[in-house]
């Protein structure tokens, strides 16, 4: 069975539970091609396939645990102590990028 995006994961990837477009492009692949398969060999397919896309996941959670550790320690190092950093929390009214420094963006009009 294919894990689904948003679904209760393990807790170390319940923070970033997205998914890349290239294990979607995966997923629909194997379903795809599945279709023409005796249910055996679909079986198997889709087995294979969620077993790749977790491992991925895995590895990316690992990859992002090391990037937040050695970015900490890089601004530590600098003297920044991020929890004392103002945070963005999400707000429909604001469009918040958490891939950069950049600051909030409020949505809409500037007198609302």
């Amino acid at each position: 069975q294919l894990p689904v995006p948003g679904q209760n994961l393990p807790a170390a990837e319940e923070k970033n539970p997205e998914w890349t477009v290239c294990q979607v492009r995966m997923a629909a692949d194997a379903l795809v091609r599945s279709w023409q398969l005796p249910e055996e060999a679909c079986e198997r397919l889709l087995a294979k396939t969620a077993r790749r896309i977790r491992y991925y996941q895995q590895r990316h959670a690992v990859a992002r645990a090391s990037h937040t550790r050695t970015a900490s320690a890089k601004l530590q190092r600098q003297g920044i102590t991020v929890s004392t950093l103002p945070r963005c929390y999400q707000d429909t009214r604001y469009r918040c990028s958490i891939n950069t420094t950049a600051p909030c963006v409020k949505l809409g009009n500037a007198a609302a």
